[in-house]
């Protein structure tokens, strides 16, 4: 809605209505691939495509397309930008925020579900990615969808909570679930906003995402502990990047726990059932303490 671009979903009608497989697996490649569709769009649209072609009785090929009409992709990047560790144009990468980590395990997860995750694109044209893999068909009539009742619950404390991220859908995720659960938020772009923020407000949690444009949050936390030391919020880093590796840069900058995206209700509730209020003068307690056992 802010930059004017038409988001256009085609769904083919013979896509079954229930699938068995990796959900939360598939909401992370498909949110990926629309984000960085948007991201790099100034003009047009972003066509989210889903077709199927049936090769069992109950077992489906399902094939999903996004186009978009941004400003492509270089020869140059095209050979690595699925490459773990390898990031586009720094420029790019500064402008518009991080792309390369999160493609490179959107190519790993579509290994692993046994798919297929490629791309066609052309500078200054646009770009589509294709994610194609097989899926066994459910029927969905009579399926339940029951939510854990604990995670529900509203938390005994309510938690001043800033919430470091560039992507609005995100946004709009964190706020939802997070308030749900009873606990105030605040939204901040990017890191460098999450530091003003900081300093003019109060916050016992805050969870920052490692890939924005202006501060990413590795370069944030690093400032935070700086300033704040142990007077700083608990951190709980948010991001796609979710192998070991990652998870050690997080720990190293300063973070105290880890929820990977898409954003989970549940996962969000676990990561908070750790955390409790603080007062702006504490300076000692677990739950300021980094924690690199954390799962």
């Amino acid at each position: 809605m802010e930059k004017g671009i038409n988001l256009i979903l085609t769904f083919d009608e013979d896509v079954p209505h229930g699938i068995k497989g990796d959900v939360t697996r598939f909401k992370q490649i498909m949110i990926n691939l629309v984000t960085n569709a948007i991201k790099f769009t100034h003009e047009g649209s972003v066509n989210l495509i889903i077709t199927q072609t049936k090769i069992g009785e109950r077992t489906h090929r399902i094939k999903m397309a996004v186009k978009d009409s941004g400003i492509g992709i270089s020869m140059e990047d095209q050979e690595r930008i699925f490459q773990s560790f390898s990031q586009v144009d720094p420029s790019t990468t500064r402008k518009y925020g991080g792309t390369g980590l999160g493609l490179a395990i959107c190519s790993t997860l579509a290994k692993m579900m046994k798919g297929e995750l490629w791309f066609e694109s052309e500078a200054g044209v646009g770009t589509t990615f294709f994610f194609e893999f097989s899926v066994e068909s459910i029927d969905i009539k009579n399926t339940a969808l029951i939510e854990d009742e604990n995670q529900n619950q509203n938390s005994k404390e309510s938690l001043q909570i800033l919430i470091a991220e560039d992507n609005k859908l995100n946004q709009v995720l964190a706020v939802k679930f997070i308030e749900k659960l009873g606990h105030k938020t605040e939204i901040a772009d990017n890191g460098e906003i999450a530091i003003q923020k900081l300093k003019e407000n109060h916050f016992d949690v805050i969870f920052m995402d490692m890939q924005m444009p202006i501060m990413d949050g590795i370069e944030a936390i690093k400032k935070i502990v700086e300033i704040w030391g142990k007077k700083r919020p608990r951190i709980i880093a948010m991001t796609v990047n979710v192998m070991p590796e990652d998870k050690n840069k997080c720990y190293d900058a300063g973070m105290d726990d880890f929820v990977a995206k898409p954003i989970i209700k549940q996962e969000l509730a676990l990561a908070l059932s750790k955390c409790r209020k603080i007062t702006p003068m504490q300076t000692s307690g677990p739950s300021l303490e980094p924690n690199k056992n954390s799962k």
